[in-house]
């Protein structure tokens, strides 16, 4: 809610004027949110797994070490490859699940965690 909620204050603000033109808003979304060049890194989200209502991902411009993190409407969790979960709010059960695909694909998330995150250019 944070970014949302400061991209909605300052649209009504008046800060920008108070008809914000398309091309206007778009640069005030981009300001707040800070995207810039990290947009093409964080905006393509790399998708791994999703079932019923929850999915597995890897973002970009992450820190180390290698892990994923698991998106269900009950909150997120983040599972590092060498086991240890962080986890708000998802359930024991999903929690399990992503674990085991989470063990079962280490390959698979390394490869897009490094293209995802480009180490060689930091």
């Amino acid at each position: 809610m944070g970014k949302f909620w400061c991209v909605c204050r300052t649209l009504s603000s008046g800060k920008y004027g108070s008809d914000n033109s398309e091309r206007q808003r778009t640069k005030i979304i981009s300001d707040v949110l800070d995207v810039g060049k990290k947009s093409p890194y964080y905006l393509g989200m790399g998708k791994l797994y999703s079932v019923a209502n929850w999915f597995i991902r890897v973002q970009g411009l992450e820190h180390p070490p290698v892990h994923v993190h698991v998106v269900h409407p009950d909150g997120k969790a983040v599972i590092d490859l060498d086991g240890t979960i962080t986890n708000s709010g998802v359930p024991a059960a999903v929690i399990g699940l992503a674990t085991e695909w989470v063990q079962a694909n280490e390959e698979a998330i390394r490869a897009e965690w490094v293209r995802m995150n480009n180490p060689a250019e930091r």
